[in-house]
């Protein structure tokens, strides 16, 4: 916000475009005309990457010394690449930087902007259809896995959390961030809301204002949540006032506190290492493991081979547009007409039968 009051202030003086830096028009970009469309947490990635890769490289170079410099500029991301840097990483940088100079360019302060002819390098991430998505036949040994996991203290509810996950395609963060207000048992239908920032362990907005939603869920799944409910409800009695009943958690501790984010991370990967369920192996033998948000996207094929519509799937997940949908899902996909929620609950019937929590868990 300095850099960027300081560009502002720069202009009233009567500062001509060679004297602005480079790094202050960068600030000057993000806090004036990106930081009220985003999500904090998307802001402080920003911050970071303009601290950590940008910033050191350009140091004192001015706004009008890129003018012409697109040699320059991809020098900047091919020594990115040559230190090793994923193709992700060189392409948030790289976006950050076309973004600034797309406004100097609009607004007068440079002719042309040189990120527009720059060739990204940098290793790719693996195929999505490779690694992201788990087959039908895994999911259950997975969950099972969760609820075999009895010497952590909390197997069932990790055991739901995950499977409401599968069952929902909601975000992480959007299930960490649900509170029993949110659930309606009445009619089988979570709303997502608000999300959980699970680093800084607080509420936050949505990813996009199309991630606010309502979502019809099997049966099934919400009598695991009573379950759940139940088992929180005790918790609470035998906490008395150091339960965290401000909160008012669907997902979260033994204490009613917020899941931290390495503890989902390691609790995945768990499941995956006692199940045998992994994405795949490296070259040289080591393992690879899911992500968490691989379970969005095998919610995503579930729906497809529910042969639900795409516009049906695009509202489920929450995806601001149908290109996003359409262009994440297309390899999996036949189009249909059919948009019937419950068509989800009657194919998926058999995935999930196996694997609900019963005995001391009621």
């Amino acid at each position: 916000e300095q850099s960027a009051r300081k560009f502002l202030n720069d202009l009233e003086d009567g500062y001509t475009e060679q004297n602005i830096s480079l790094k202050n028009y960068i600030m000057y970009w993000l806090d004036s005309h990106k930081k009220e469309d985003i999500k904090a947490s998307t802001y402080e990635n920003k911050m970071a990457q303009i601290n950590k890769h940008i910033l050191p490289y350009f140091q004192n170079v001015k706004l009008q010394d890129m003018a012409f410099k697109q040699q320059f500029y991809q020098a900047f991301i091919d020594q990115m690449a040559d230190a090793g840097y994923s193709r992700s990483t060189i392409e948030n940088s790289h976006w950050i930087l076309h973004a600034t100079m797309d406004l100097a360019v609009e607004e007068g302060k440079l002719k042309r902007n040189p990120a527009k002819t720059a060739k990204l390098k940098g290793k790719k991430r693996a195929k999505l259809d490779e690694w992201e998505f788990i087959p039908n036949e895994d999911v259950p040994l997975l969950l099972q896995a969760a609820l075999a996991d009895v010497k952590s203290g909390m197997a069932f509810e990790y055991y739901t959390f995950f499977y409401a996950l599968f069952e929902s395609g909601m975000r992480k963060g959007e299930a960490c961030g649900l509170t029993w207000d949110d659930v309606d048992f009445e009619n089988n239908v979570i709303d997502v809301n608000k999300a959980m920032d699970t680093q800084k362990l607080l509420f936050t907005s949505t990813k996009t204002a199309a991630s606010i939603r309502k979502i019809e869920m099997p049966q099934r799944v919400m009598t695991e949540l009573k379950k759940l409910r139940k088992r929180q409800n005790e918790n609470r009695f035998a906490l008395g006032e150091k339960y965290n009943r401000e909160m008012n958690l669907v997902f979260c501790r033994a204490d009613g506190n917020p899941f931290p984010k390495s503890t989902l991370f390691n609790v995945f990967r768990r499941m995956q290492k006692n199940s045998g369920v992994i994405a795949g192996n490296k070259p040289d033998g080591t393992e690879v493991y899911f992500s968490i948000h691989a379970t969005r996207h095998t919610h995503t094929a579930f729906c497809i081979q529910s042969n639900l519509h795409h516009a049906a799937i695009q509202e489920r997940l929450g995806h601001g547009s149908i290109e996003v949908t359409m262009n994440i899902y297309a390899h999996v996909t036949k189009q249909t007409k059919n948009s019937s929620p419950k068509l989800y609950e009657e194919a998926t019937a058999n995935i999930f039968e196996n694997v609900q929590a019963r005995g001391h868990f009621n």
